[in-house]
């Protein structure tokens, strides 16, 4: 699967500085946290060799390395593609990973390899703001991490993602020793955006159904014009979409919490509290927070549900608005064409007498008016009027039987075949 990634992925070498965050703790010592960007030319050896250096004497505990990496418009990883190879095989991540980065597969996935306890856990999670790949050592307690936040996410730049994402990890940062850091870290930064989503897609329905007159807040203000109402289907179709995503967003991180036994996804609706008894260990509190989370991101889930049937109500609305505007237009386009066929009835029999008594062979000024050569007009006008009026006739009726001369053409197609 692996090589589906090297055969796809397109690379593209930066001049930028690639930005590390190293958490680590020594034997009996508070936490370390360091942050710093590097050139491409020594990227790889600060990441081997740690980029703060380790003092000597001192036992390390525990390990936590992040490294980001953007991607550009053209979906090329900003990364030389010997350099990413070496990192990727440093870090220890699953290969099988490289097969949903190419693919950017939604969701997560986590693989374990080795024994309990000198085995490696490899996590992979793609969400709407970010794609987030790491591996925990379980002997050594070291995590090694890559993140690729998106361009942009319409809340966020891909700077703006990664800073939260840090703020994120620094609150939580005493529990980075545990294989479900990243994972805690990663729902919590979401459940935000999801709050933040939420929020803003609230206030624009609620301006849509002002500006409609169709739903709980109704404007004093005159009924939307035909293009104001294209705008506003606009919005509402951004709305759509945004409420679509933080649904699957929610999803996600339920499933999330759901790995490695955090939280469960089948959990009751009753309100979940934390105990903040200090004598309960990190990881028993870091459940106790994970449960928290799935109650509030259910919550949340359902006050998605509801805004979706608004919005999806206001899609209904500007769609029934729309036409009838364009219903409006057409009666008044037929209302002018009918004025224009009226005024040709009006001055067609005058324009047809005036041609007839300017013919050749009607002399007003002799006796007979009428010459031995008007029958030529007549054999000709009475005809042509004829084939005029059938030639329109069997237009018609071809453009009626199309359809089922079609379908009548494909069944004998098929039996011909068979």
């Amino acid at each position: 699967m692996s090589s589906i990634f090297w055969e796809s992925q397109k690379f593209a070498h930066s001049n930028q500085y690639y930005d590390v965050l190293e958490i680590l703790r020594y034997t009996d010592e508070p936490i370390e946290a360091k942050s710093e960007s590097f050139p491409p030319r020594v990227l790889v050896h600060k990441l081997k060799n740690g980029i703060s250096r380790h003092r000597r004497g001192r036992t390390l505990a525990s390990l936590l390395q992040l490294l980001k990496l953007d991607r550009n418009q053209d979906n090329q990883l900003l990364i030389g593609a010997d350099e990413f190879r070496e990192i990727f095989r440093f870090y220890g991540i699953d290969p099988f990973i490289l097969y949903l980065v190419v693919r950017q597969s939604h969701g997560c996935y986590h693989s374990r390899h080795g024994d309990d306890d000198e085995g490696v856990d490899s996590f992979y999670l793609n969400s709407v703001s970010m794609m987030l790949l790491w591996s925990y050592q379980r002997a050594s307690k070291k995590t090694f991490a890559i993140i690729i936040p998106r361009q942009s996410n319409s809340i966020d730049t891909s700077a703006g993602i990664y800073a939260k994402f840090l703020n994120t990890l620094g609150k939580q940062k005493e529990l980075f020793e545990y294989p479900w850091y990243l994972q805690l870290a990663s729902v919590i930064e979401q459940s935000l955006w999801l709050d933040v989503v939420s929020g803003a897609e609230l206030q624009a329905i609620r301006h849509i159904e002002e500006r409609t007159r169709h739903g709980n807040w109704v404007s004093t203000e005159s009924p939307p014009e035909f293009s104001e109402l294209i705008k506003i289907s606009e919005k509402i179709g951004f709305a759509n979409a945004a409420l679509a995503n933080a649904w699957r967003q929610a999803d996600l991180m339920l499933n999330l919490l759901a790995v490695n036994g955090l939280a469960s996804s089948n959990g009751n609706r009753d309100c979940d509290r934390i105990d903040t008894n200090i004598d309960r260990s990190k990881e028993e509190q870091a459940k106790q927070v994970a449960a928290l989370l799935r109650t509030q991101i259910t919550i949340r889930k359902d006050d998605i549900s509801y805004l979706q049937k608004r919005a999806e109500n206001q899609s209904s609305v500007i769609f029934g608005l729309i036409s009838l505007n364009v219903a409006e237009s057409a009666k008044l386009d037929s209302s002018a064409m009918k004025i224009i066929a009226v005024m040709t009835m009006l001055f067609l029999p005058g324009t047809f007498f005036a041609t007839l008594f300017a013919v050749p062979s009607l002399k007003w000024d002799e006796d007979p008016v009428i010459t031995d050569r008007f029958w030529v007009y007549v054999v000709f006008t009475i005809p042509s009027t004829l084939f005029i009026l059938i030639l329109y006739k069997g237009w018609k009726n071809i453009l009626i039987y199309q359809p089922r001369l079609d379908k009548l053409y494909e069944v004998v197609k098929k039996l011909n075949t068979c």
